[in-house]
């Protein structure tokens, strides 16, 4: 079957893509995703972490892998939120140098700094919906009240 109109021109984007990431050293089709760290379910990180007012910071790390569903961006401050077997999870991705204090998320950082290297920030340019990825970062509770992972590494 011919492709043709705009499935031509998504399936021309993704092949792009997929060529720019294996030229920047990366498999975008890995078969696994391994770290030191244990990964854990979104729903298992929600419970442990449900008690933590809105806008803090747990200090604990927290690994989780799934599938991009949806992705947002609003200025130096971007979100996705993540699907794994047991549910989701927001991940939060705030540019170094985001505007002071706390932002869209309700996340402080007394630097006045963003808390994500901008490798992370990249890294979140380059996935879209449907992405099977993973995320290693800090879990926050924003001012809404929605227990997210500020990412601080993420794998395509």
């Amino acid at each position: 079957m011919e492709l043709k109109g705009r499935e031509k021109q998504i399936v021309g984007e993704r092949i792009k893509k997929i060529d720019r990431l294996r030229e920047e050293g990366v498999e975008p089709y890995a078969h696994s995703f391994e770290l030191e760290e244990k990964r854990v379910f979104s729903a298992d990180v929600k419970e442990k972490f449900s008690k933590l007012k809105d806008e803090e910071i747990s200090g604990k790390k927290a690994v989780v892998a799934g599938r991009v569903m949806t992705k947002r961006s609003f200025g130096k401050l971007s979100f996705f939120s993540l699907q794994d077997l047991r549910g989701t999870i927001q991940v939060v991705v705030q540019a170094r140098n985001s505007v002071p204090s706390k932002l869209g998320t309700g996340v402080p950082d007394s630097s006045g700094k963003g808390r994500v290297p901008e490798e992370v920030v990249e890294m979140f340019k380059k996935t879209d919906a449907g992405d099977i990825v993973g995320v290693k970062g800090e879990v926050v509770k924003t001012r809404t009240g929605e227990v997210s992972i500020m990412a601080q590494e993420i794998f395509i």
